[in-house]
């Protein structure tokens, strides 16, 4: 009986803690559209971003696809190829398309398309597209980076707190937000 009424106590003292230490309940507030203005969570609100509409193009872009390198936060040029080493310095200029968003100044890569499959010509062997360019002897062959695109599957949605920065990476993407108040 006595350790029956102690974890009991236990329990109770337990619960009425956790209780205590809750976060609030969320009430709508208003649906927002965020542009490539950075905008900020406002002071006792919540932001859930649903949805993205809008790519930016990219054309002739330099990018590094070295063993180490990222392009955005996210490393999808390294195993892409078949003709090169992927732990060697290396950059190629490429055309595509993105959807990206800003959080805190990090970027967030939602989607990407296009990749282009481009000649031994255009790469070089420095991380920004300078300096000596790979020879591989004639005919010149050709590396694929289609495996580079991104789908947006599972991405979405994000929830951001409070003083959370977030703005989208270019003028023709828009970011889909629902603000909640924090109640």
């Amino acid at each position: 009986m006595k350790s029956f009424l102690a974890c009991s106590v236990f329990l109770i003292i337990l619960f009425h803690s956790l209780a205590l230490k809750a976060q609030g309940s969320l009430q709508f507030n208003q649906v927002k559209l965020i542009s490539s203005v950075e905008d900020t969570v406002p002071p006792g609100k919540v932001w859930k971003i649903v949805g993205y509409y809008g790519f930016e193009q990219y054309y002739n872009a330099c990018i590094q696809y070295s063993g180490n390198s990222n392009l955005s936060g996210i490393n999808r040029l390294a195993n892409c190829g078949s003709y090169f080493n992927a732990t060697t310095l290396s950059s190629g200029r490429f055309n595509y398309t993105a959807a990206e968003l800003q959080i805190n100044g990090i970027v967030l890569v939602l989607e990407t398309t296009g990749f282009n499959a481009i000649s031994a010509n255009n790469h070089c062997n420095s991380t920004n597209c300078t300096g000596s360019q790979w020879n591989y002897g004639n005919p010149q062959p050709t590396f694929n980076f289609n495996c580079a695109s991104i789908g947006p599957s599972g991405k979405l949605p994000l929830w951001f707190p409070a003083s959370s920065r977030v703005k989208s990476n270019g003028p023709n993407t828009f970011l889909s937000v629902i603000e909640f108040n924090v109640i």
